[in-house]
């Protein structure tokens, strides 16, 4: 099932620092206009049956009322929103938006999505004819605990258990000479519905990262720690139906080595001067060519093709402030920091 992952989850974090599961929502559909809905699934603190006669779902269309005798009845019960058993305005931005259920009269949050966003229970937008789709797990350390992640679902199980969520990214976050960088933090990204999102990020205690549930689909990884250059892995990582990519390394640069290289009369570097990007090699050379702002966001990534010496490339308008770009061909690299105003 194709789908795009919205937590990463890594290896040896303490449960806290994963999301704790609290919502009521299981999976929704934003398009098309005539399959939007949304799917309930009881949680633990509900008494059951529980009915939902009279409570209010709002949605960016306005707020509608849930029909009578739509009751939650048991704890293997899936209960399906949509036009058909609802009173009043009732719709699914495509692009993003809230799902938002409240209890009759007291206006009272039973339970709340927002999609798309970069938070931990953000959940990215589904594109046309997929769904976003929840997937639990149990964590038992330090104590019993429900974590999920949010997913994007090619062929929607509404009225049913979500599942096909064996895949995974995993890799290690090392620096120069292949030695485990503790406590760095990781951030994967992909397109989703024609626009790039983010996902959660955690810090990766033992240099090691797990990011579960992903679903086929095309990724990038960057990884970043205070006193380090942020790192990226330099090319898209394209995953499988219930496929996990192991290997994907990632290479922290020390800063004090960094400048120092890029320093040298002789040395590869990059330097921003009269709005170009300077890239200076010793060899000519093709590679991925990426920039990022200090957060570790992407800005711009593409492939060039470079010559000995001076390269001087135009890049779209970036924001302002302080930037960091790379330049990846093969297992080398180089590595700048600059300032864009």
């Amino acid at each position: 099932m194709a789908r795009a992952a919205l937590l990463l989850v890594l290896l040896c974090v303490p449960v806290s620092a994963n999301p704790v599961l609290e919502t009521l929502i299981n999976e929704f559909q934003v398009a098309p206009d005539s399959l939007e809905r949304v799917e309930l699934h009881p949680i633990d603190w509900m008494s059951l049956p529980f009915d939902l006669s009279g409570c209010r779902l709002v949605t960016s269309a306005g707020t509608a009322i849930i029909d009578t005798g739509i009751v939650i009845e048991s704890e293997s019960s899936f209960v399906v929103l949509g036009r058909a058993n609802v009173t009043g305005p009732f719709g699914l931005a495509d692009d993003s938006g809230p799902i938002v259920l409240l209890e009759d009269g007291n206006s009272w949050p039973l339970d709340s999505v927002f999609y798309a966003g970069s938070r931990t229970d953000w959940p990215w937008t589904p594109p046309p004819g997929t769904s976003s789709g929840l997937h639990t797990w149990m964590e038992y350390y330090p104590e019993p605990t429900r974590c999920f992640v949010w997913y994007i679902d090619s062929t929607p199980t509404f009225g049913s258990t979500n599942d096909d969520t064996a895949s995974a990214i995993r890799g290690r976050i090392l620096d120069p000479n292949s030695i485990p960088v503790p406590g760095a933090y990781v951030r994967i990204s992909s397109s989703v519905g024609g626009r790039t999102t983010m996902s959660a990020l955690w810090p990766s205690p033992g240099g090691q990262f797990e990011f579960r549930c992903t679903g086929p689909g095309v990724f990038w990884v960057t990884a970043w720690k205070n006193g380090y250059m942020p790192g990226f892995y330099p090319e898209s990582v394209r995953v499988g139906v219930n496929q996990v990519r192991g290997g994907i390394d990632v290479y922290l640069v020390p800063l004090a080595v960094a400048e120092e290289r890029a320093g040298g009369a002789s040395a590869a570097c990059i330097r921003w001067q009269s709005g170009r990007l300077v890239l200076t090699t010793d060899r000519a050379a093709t590679g991925v060519l990426t920039v990022n702002d200090i957060a570790g966001r992407i800005l711009y990534r593409s492939a060039v093709a470079v010559k000995a010496g001076e390269n001087r490339i135009a890049l779209p308008a970036l924001h302002a402030g302080v930037l960091i770009a790379e330049f990846r061909a093969g297992p080398a690299s180089v590595r700048g920091k600059f300032v864009a105003y």
